[in-house]
């Protein structure tokens, strides 16, 4: 029997809610925006080896589920320059923006 379960992430924690209308139980609680991702994968993960935006994943009687959870605390920050969106002619002058990118020569940090 398949039992109707949401499940989401909100910054970059687990949810799950088990009936219409229910409580919503936090199945994870160590979420950090671009350090610990729970059920998301950091930018390495989704656009090198997941070729997704999704880090969770259902059992075939849909019953279950499992999620990878990435920490970039130990990898190394990317700086880069931000000019905007090609829309968007109001930001002249760049932003600083960064990213946890393992440079060469560096470890890719494994999920568990």
């Amino acid at each position: 029997m398949r039992m109707l379960l949401c499940v989401y992430v909100y910054k970059n924690d687990i949810y799950y809610v088990p009936k219409v209308n229910g409580t919503h139980y936090a199945v994870t609680n160590n979420g950090v925006e671009g350090v610990v991702f729970n059920g998301v994968p950091d930018w390495l993960y989704e656009e090198e080896i997941l070729k997704s935006n999704q880090a969770l994943w259902w059992s075939p009687d849909g019953n279950q589920f499992c999620f990878a959870t990435l920490n970039d605390t130990k990898t190394g920050i990317y700086y880069y320059n931000w000019y905007g969106n090609h829309n968007d002619s109001s930001n002249v002058m760049a932003q600083l923006k960064s990213i946890r990118y393992p440079k060469v020569s560096t470890t890719i940090w494994i999920a568990y």
